[in-house]
């Protein structure tokens, strides 16, 4: 398996198998990390991205890990909270593993009801991550609009978003000569300790690599304390591990499901409706 990707049915029991050494619940990344840890998988399977006619905002083995999340959702396996932390359902608690039957009925169950099958990936939660693996149209066309952006605008959304999540004096660099980087700015911590920061946009369709990393962080000064990287599109394995080594400038990253997630979060340029869904047997029933 190490060296082919699995395919959604394959990864409903790893998911479930995370979780359960997770210590019963965990985040959508650190699902992710025990699955990769777990199956051994082969580095040039995890960095394949996802692509549609819109672009590419996470990998592969996200998006067909998000519908096997879905598919034990659905099936009351596992549970999401609003802050979309995976918790496994008191029924399974005791469970250290699913049967081959019981994985069946997983897999079946969405098909048998169309409805359900419609709304798979929304039964549970209307969290932003949800939305985003969904793959909802307007998510996509959101993801269409970002990769389409003139590269400089693109910097002046990502100071835009930045100054909404909390971030003060942001200054985007002049166009040229910026040693790649495309901003500066601070943060406040608890309103008391601030930090001085530089960010890098890079609106890619596809994968920021380890050597893009280590060209930003060598752009980097000394009185720099903290950088983040934003991107469209998403990270290899190589350039996750770099922005992280030791003794070295930490990196933040943001890949472009979790750049649109946090857009829906924050509704910049994204409007809420609300819609009804009419009961066709209550009026029957009369």
């Amino acid at each position: 398996m190490k060296n082919e990707m699995p395919k959604y049915n394959e990864l409903i029991l790893p998911a479930f198998v995370a979780l359960k050494e997770l210590g019963g619940s965990g985040s959508n990344k650190e699902i992710l990390e025990q699955v990769i840890n777990d199956m051994e998988l082969d580095e040039n399977i995890i960095d394949i991205p996802h692509k549609n006619k819109y672009g590419s905002y996470q990998s592969e083995l996200e998006y067909r890990l998000a519908w096997a999340r879905s598919y034990l959702s659905i099936s009351n396996v596992i549970t999401s909270s609003a802050r979309t932390i995976w918790t496994i359902c008191p029924e399974y608690t005791n469970k250290e593993t699913l049967t081959p039957d019981e994985i069946k009925e997983i897999i079946r169950k969405p098909h048998r009801n169309k409805k359900q099958k419609e709304n798979i990936s929304k039964n549970e939660t209307n969290t932003v991550e949800e939305l985003v693996e969904d793959e909802c149209p307007w998510v996509k066309k959101l993801s269409y609009l970002l990769q389409k952006m003139d590269g400089f605008a693109f910097e002046r959304f990502s100071k835009r978003l930045l100054r909404e999540c909390g971030f003060s004096k942001l200054v985007v660099t002049k166009r040229t000569n910026d040693g790649g980087i495309d901003g500066f700015g601070e943060y406040k911590i608890n309103g008391i300790l601030t930090m001085k920061l530089a960010f890098q946009c890079k609106r890619y369709k596809n994968q920021v690599r380890a050597k893009d990393i280590r060209d930003f962080r060598g752009a980097l000064t000394s009185d720099i304390e903290r950088a983040i990287l934003i991107t469209t599109g998403t990270f290899t394995r190589s350039a996750i591990e770099e922005a992280a080594i030791p003794g070295k400038t930490y990196i933040d990253l943001m890949n472009g499901e979790e750049l649109i997630a946090k857009i829906i979060e924050l509704e910049l340029g994204v409007k809420a409706i609300k819609t009804y869904e009419v009961d066709e047997e209550f009026f029957k029933s009369i």
